[in-house]
């Protein structure tokens, strides 16, 4: 698994909007971000804003992303399955006809 910076980094997020968003996370309200970071809450309250939005939209194309992935794999093994059926009926005829 990634570290959450680098989690962040592929999502898109700015080292400004990576610090307010992992403040955020870790509990801190605005006013105590601004507090600790020297900023106007109404300059957090926007790096946040956009750090969310960056953060769900990368969520959201991770899920899109796994669920192509489980689809393909599904389909990888069903096609695995008939093979391997196919090549159970082939022995078993070969086996009929070797033995009659």
């Amino acid at each position: 698994m990634q570290d959450i910076d680098e989690e962040l980094r592929l999502a898109g997020l700015t080292s400004k909007e990576m610090e307010v968003y992992k403040l955020w996370k870790a509990g801190k309200r605005v006013t105590e971000i601004s507090r600790i970071l020297g900023k106007k809450p109404s300059t957090v309250s926007i790096l946040l804003k956009k750090a969310k939005r960056k953060d769900e939209s990368y969520e959201q194309l991770k899920k899109r992303i796994m669920s192509t992935f489980e689809e393909r794999l599904k389909e990888i093994e069903d096609r695995l399955v008939q093979a391997e059926t196919l090549a159970i009926i082939a022995w078993s005829e070969a086996v009929k006809r070797s033995k009659g």
